[in-house]
């Protein structure tokens, strides 16, 4: 638990990294970025709490924590404690921020929240994802082999699918927002189980 009086708003890139005691970590209020492979390799970490003024997780911080279960990304609320209506924590994560966190089941995200490329590359244990965001990057959900249900609930104009973003995965069926996008080179390769798109909510 790093204490909220330290008023502490960033650490250092690779603090954590492979650091394979760590079972919980407790982040303050005050931080307002997590940097790249901050927590990297933490083959033993379960349970991460995240911070509301936290809006930047960077690449590959939480990549291969293989026990890792639940991220939630909350409400961005202010150091006086008052809640926005506009942001949600986390605007911004990099490529391969949870990639291979084999035990990773749970995910909450907001329209705001930007799915990085890769971003759960590998997340075999994830088994539904409701997307609202606009635009599915690449190799975000590559390789999750685990994941049967996926919707898209856009809040916004919806911009298209990169390549190789559901690659893998055993939906059975999709919907496709409506509009006008892009679907990247190989966005459904490999889904052996994938019967029914459907175009159109």
């Amino acid at each position: 638990v790093i204490p909220e009086d330290k008023n502490v708003m960033y650490i250092d890139e690779e603090c954590f990294w492979n650091n394979t005691t760590l079972k919980r970590v407790v982040l303050p209020s005050t931080l307002t970025e997590l940097p790249k492979t901050a927590f990297k390799g933490c083959t033993n970490l379960e349970e991460i709490v995240i911070p509301s003024q936290c809006i930047v997780i960077g690449e590959s911080a939480f990549e291969g924590c293989t026990k890792l279960k639940t991220v939630k990304f909350g409400m961005f609320t202010d150091r006086d404690h008052n809640v926005s209506d506009t942001y949600h924590g986390a605007i911004t994560i990099g490529r391969n921020a949870f990639a291979n966190c084999t035990k990773l089941a749970s995910v909450t995200t907001s329209k705001y929240t930007d799915i990085g490329t890769n971003m759960f590359s590998g997340c075999t244990a994830l088994k539904n994802f409701v997307f609202k965001g606009s635009y599915l990057k690449e190799g975000a959900f590559n390789g999750c082999t685990g994941l049967t249900s996926f919707s898209f609930e856009p809040e916004e104009e919806f911009l298209g699918i990169g390549n190789y973003a559901l690659a893998g995965v055993r939906i059975s069926k999709i919907v496709l927002p409506d509009g006008e996008y892009s679907i990247g080179e190989s966005a459904f390769e490999g889904c052996t189980k994938l019967k029914t798109i459907k175009f159109g909510m």
